[in-house]
C-alpha cells in the first residue's frame, strides 16, 4: 500500500463524513480564521475595529491589547456540524502604560470519520485535530493609536500525519473619538510550515471600522478582507449591528460571505455570557461564550500613580535639602493655581480658572492632568467666560461646562441639551453644545418632547411606563438620566428606590428613600422606610 494513496483515502473519507472541514479543505491554516467570542461571531465575526475591547478581541486584531483596561479571561465553545467541536480559550493582562499582553489556545476537532485503504475496505475510525497556541502584546503610541504583534505555533494531525507551523501577525488600531474606531491587521505576514505538507499560509489583510449611533445604543461594525497566496487571491466581508438594550442585555446581527449570524449578549457586572448562531448551507451552528473581568483598571492605577507621584513631591518638598525652600515654594504655589482653577470653574468664572490653569502649567509643566483642562477651556471661554447667573437653564449650563472640563462627555452633552430644550432660542447655548459635541464624539436627539413636556417631563412619563411594565432595570436606566440633569428631583429618586425595592435591593431602596424624603416629605414613605430597616 503506497503511502499517498492511503493518505489520499484518509482525506476523501474526512471530507465526506465530516463536512465541517469543508471550510478548511482550500485554505491551509483556515480554522485559525473561525472567530472568538460569541460575541463578535454573532456580528458576522466584524473584529477588525477595537471599541470596547475583550479577552477575545486580540484574536482578530493585536492591537486591541493596548486598549484592554483590565485582566480578563474568557472562554468559548462551538457545536458544528457532525461530530466536530472549535473551542478557544483566551487571558489578557494589561500592566498600565507598559502595554499588555495575551495568551489564547485554538482548538478544532473532528472525529467520527471512517478510514478505509485504496480498495475501499474498512480499516476503523479517525480523526483530525487542529490546535494553536498565541502569545502577543499591544501598546498604545498614543491617546489613540495602538500597535500590536501576535505569534502563534499551530499543529495539525490527521490520524498518523501531522504538519506544524508558526505565524506572526501584527496590527493596528484608531480611535477617532468615543463614537468613531477603525483597524487593521495583517496575519501571516511571517511564517513557517513543517511536516507532511507543501501548504503554505496566506497572508490575510483586514480593515475594519465601527460606528456608534445614539450613544452606545447602537453599534455599527464593517471589515474588509483580502487574502491568498501567489496568484489566488479571495475577498471577505463582515456586517454586524449591535443594539443594547440595556447594561444587561443586547442583541447582534450579522452577515458575511458564507453565513448569516445572530445572538444576544447578558451582562452582570464584570461578567458576561454571550451566545450566536449561525445559519450555512451545512446547516445551524451554535456558539457559546463567556468572560470575566477581575482587579483594578488600568485608568484607577494611573490615577493612582498620578496621586503617589503627587506625595512623593511634597514628601521631597519637606525633606531637608539645598534648594529645599524654593522646591516646596513652587510645589505650593502650583497646588494654590491648581485648587483656585478648579473652585474658578465650578464657580462659573471660566477665563479667570484657564488663566489659574495656565500659571499652574508654568509652575510644573510635567503636570499631565493641567494640559487638558487648559484644551478644554481655550474650547468654552470664547463662547461663555463667565457664568454665575441663578436661574434653571444658567445652573444647567453651568453644569454642563463642568461635566465637560472634568472629561465627562456624555453627561456635559445631555445636560447641555437639556437645558437648550428649555429655551430652543438661546443662540449661545446651540454653539456650546455643537462645540462639546464635536468635541466628544457625542450626539444627541435635537427634537422638541411633546407639546407642554421638558424632557425630564418625558423621561419621567417613560420611567413611570416601564415601572408599570415592571421593566425595573429600564426605570432605573431612565431615572438616572433624570438625576443627571436636576440631581433634587424627588419624583425620580423615589421611583428608583421603588424600583430597586421591586428587585430585591432593600438598602438601596432605602437610601433612594431616604434622599427623596430629605427633598421633599412624604410621610407615607417614611413609614415604608422604617419598615425596611
Amino acid at each position: 500500500m503506497k503511502f499517498p494513496n492511503l493518505l489520499l483515502c484518509y482525506s476523501a473519507a474526512l471530507l465526506l463524513c465530516c463536512s465541517a472541514t469543508l471550510r478548511a479543505a482550500g485554505s491551509p491554516g483556515a480554522f485559525l480564521t473561525w472567530g472568538a467570542g460569541a460575541r463578535h461571531l454573532a456580528l458576522g465575526n466584524a473584529g477588525a475595529s477595537v471599541a470596547d475591547a475583550d479577552s477575545f478581541s486580540p484574536y482578530y486584531n493585536s492591537a486591541a491589547l493596548g486598549f484592554i483596561e483590565r485582566k480578563e479571561i474568557g472562554t468559548l465553545y462551538s457545536i458544528l456540524w457532525e461530530e466536530t467541536s472549535y473551542s478557544y480559550l483566551s487571558y489578557v493582562h494589561p500592566m498600565a502604560d507598559r502595554g499588555a499582553l495575551g495568551f489564547d489556545v485554538i482548538s478544532l476537532y473532528s472525529g467520527g470519520a471512517v478510514k478505509t485503504d485504496e480498495n475501499n475496505r474498512v480499516l476503523g475510525d479517525f480523526a483530525n485535530q487542529q490546535t494553536a497556541v498565541g502569545f502577543g502584546y499591544g501598546k498604545t503610541v498614543s491617546q489613540k493609536l495602538s500597535l500590536g504583534l501576535r505569534g502563534r505555533a499551530h499543529n495539525n494531525t490527521l490520524d498518523t500525519v501531522s504538519a506544524s507551523g508558526f505565524a506572526m501577525d501584527v496590527g493596528a488600531a484608531y480611535r477617532f473619538n468615543n463614537l468613531v474606531d477603525a483597524g487593521m491587521s495583517f496575519a501571516n505576514v511571517v511564517s513557517m510550515m513543517t511536516g507532511d505538507t507543501s501548504d503554505t499560509l496566506p497572508v490575510v489583510v483586514k480593515i475594519g471600522a465601527g460606528y456608534k449611533v445614539f450613544g452606545d445604543r447602537l453599534r455599527l461594525a464593517v471589515d474588509y478582507g483580502s487574502s491568498g497566496g501567489g496568484s489566488s487571491v479571495t475577498d471577505s466581508y463582515a456586517l454586524g449591528i449591535e443594539s443594547r438594550l440595556n447594561k444587561y442585555f443586547a442583541l447582534r446581527l450579522g452577515k458575511n460571505r458564507e453565513e448569516m449570524t445572530g445572538g444576544f449578549g447578558l451582562a452582570f457586572g464584570a461578567f458576561n455570557l454571550d451566545y450566536a448562531m449561525a445559519m450555512h448551507y451545512l446547516g445551524l451552528s451554535h456558539r457559546v461564550s463567556f468572560n470575566f473581568r477581575f482587579g483594578r483598571s488600568m485608568s484607577e492605577l494611573r490615577e493612582l500613580d498620578r496621586k503617589a507621584a503627587a506625595a512623593a513631591k511634597l514628601i521631597e518638598g519637606t525633606e531637608p535639602a539645598t534648594g529645599a525652600p524654593e522646591d516646596e515654594q513652587r510645589i505650593m504655589a502650583f497646588q494654590e493655581n491648581f485648587q483656585s482653577a478648579m473652585s474658578m470653574y465650578k464657580r462659573g468664572l471660566f477665563t479667570i480658572a484657564l488663566d489659574r490653569f495656565k500659571n499652574a502649567g508654568g509652575i510644573d509643566p510635567t503636570d499631565p492632568d493641567v494640559p487638558l483642562f487648559v484644551e478644554r477651556l481655550n474650547l468654552i471661554t470664547p463662547i461663555v467666560p463667565q457664568n454665575m447667573s441663578t436661574d434653571k437653564v444658567s445652573e444647567l449650563m453651568r453644569r454642563g461646562i463642568v461635566y465637560f472640563v472634568e472629561g465627562h462627555g456624555q453627561s456635559s452633552v445631555k445636560t447641555l441639551a437639556y437645558a437648550l430644550s428649555l429655551e430652543p432660542d438661546n443662540f449661545t447655548m446651540m454653539r456650546l453644545l455643537g462645540r462639546v459635541e464635536e468635541k466628544t464624539g457625542y450626539r444627541i436627539d435635537r427634537s422638541q418632547p411633546a407639546s407642554g413636556l421638558t424632557l425630564v417631563d418625558k423621561m419621567q412619563y417613560e420611567s413611570l411606563i416601564a415601572f408599570k411594565k415592571k421593566d425595573y432595570a429600564e426605570t432605573i436606566k431612565l431615572c438616572e438620566e433624570v438625576l443627571l440633569l436636576e440631581p433634587d428631583n424627588a419624583l425620580a429618586l423615589k421611583r428608583m428606590g421603588s424600583a430597586f425595592y421591586a428587585l430585591g435591593e432593600k438598602d438601596k431602596a432605602g437610601k433612594m428613600w431616604m434622599r427623596s424624603n430629605e427633598i421633599s416629605y412624604d410621610k407615607k414613605l417614611d413609614e415604608l422606610i422604617k419598615k425596611i430597616k
